[in-house]
């Protein structure tokens, strides 16, 4: 009896294998692509960061924090202002090429040694899904290109 079951049970095992590969193969010989990766699009925040008299801030930190909420897909990212208070960030996001809103926090990280000390601010910048240029059709909706002016106000000292 063990004979025989082992016996069938190899059988078995080879007809399956054999059936699973032919049902591969035909799915596969159809002539469409095999696409991997996540559908994505690729956004570029460029920025300034200025005093309310209009003068750049170096050394402000610039963070887009990672969302807990589930139906985004995005990581963390931290950037600090040059001697132009200027900062470039681009966002890693995972996207279907649909309306996103990013949630910029600045924060003075060097105290008075750029001009003062400034409150921390969290300023949106919007993309619609129409900012997007050159999808190829497949899984790269394209890229997109903001260019804002963040301006932080002096903290009041007590």
């Amino acid at each position: 009896m063990n004979g025989t079951n082992h016996f069938f049970l190899t059988f078995t095992n080879r007809i399956l294998a054999g059936l699973l590969t032919l049902l591969g193969f035909s799915v596969t010989s159809c002539g469409g692509e095999d696409e991997y990766g996540c559908p994505y699009a690729e956004y570029e925040i460029k920025g300034k960061v200025v005093n309310d008299k209009g003068a750049a801030i170096p050394n402000i930190q610039v963070v887009i924090p990672a969302p807990f909420e589930a139906n985004e897909y995005m990581w963390g990212d931290t950037v600090t202002t040059n001697k132009s208070g200027e900062f470039d960030i681009k966002p890693a996001v995972t996207s279907f090429g649909e309306d996103i809103t990013f949630k910029i926090k600045t924060k003075d990280i060097d105290g008075e040694a750029n001009g003062g000390l400034f409150e921390d601010k969290e300023t949106e910048i919007a993309f619609k899904k129409e900012d997007l240029k050159g999808a190829n059709g497949n899984w790269y909706y394209g890229k997109a290109t903001k260019e804002v002016t963040i301006t932080m106000k002096q903290a009041v000292k007590e």
